[in-house]
């Protein structure tokens, strides 16, 4: 299980562990300690609000890696990949003119990826099981928690 990847796409995919919540934070950006702190309490508070919530990343726009429930190197391709989902995102909105980009969500069969716009910089992944989460509740929670995400960063 341990070289297997979430991303692995070859076959059917292995049920992951839930992770421990704030078990792994890895700083490559440069917010402060009291600020990691809050992001990573923030997060458990999503965790601790929703069933099925499997993992959490917080990433920089472009890419960097604040916050993972993750191992260090899935956290930082998941990192990557929002980063490039909210700057399509982005993208889609502005070229569409509909005004801001907020959030996206991709659903799978077993799986419901939210990607979330955090302030202008950074964005808040959420990979929660299909049959254990209302999308209706997963928006209206990981919005709020975005939001005071992106308070805690913009003050660090």
């Amino acid at each position: 299980m341990e070289n297997e990847s979430f991303y692995d796409f070859g076959g059917p995919e292995p049920e992951p562990a839930r992770p421990s919540i704030g078990r792994l934070s890895t700083v490559v950006a440069n917010p402060t300690a009291t600020g990691v702190e809050a992001v990573i309490e923030e997060c458990a508070a999503l965790s601790r609000s929703l069933d099925g919530i499997l993992a959490l990343i917080v990433a920089t726009s472009d890419g960097m890696l604040i916050h993972s429930t993750w191992s260090e190197v899935e956290g930082m391709r998941a990192a990557a990949i929002s980063a490039a989902a909210l700057g399509l995102g982005q993208r889609i909105a502005s070229d569409f003119g509909q005004g801001e980009f907020h959030d996206s969500v991709v659903s799978t069969g077993d799986r419901v990826i939210g990607i979330y716009a955090v302030g202008d910089r950074h964005v808040l992944g959420v990979v929660a099981a299909a049959e254990d989460v209302t999308l209706g509740l997963l928006h209206l929670s990981a919005r709020r928690t975005a939001q005071a995400i992106g308070r805690v960063l913009s003050d660090s």
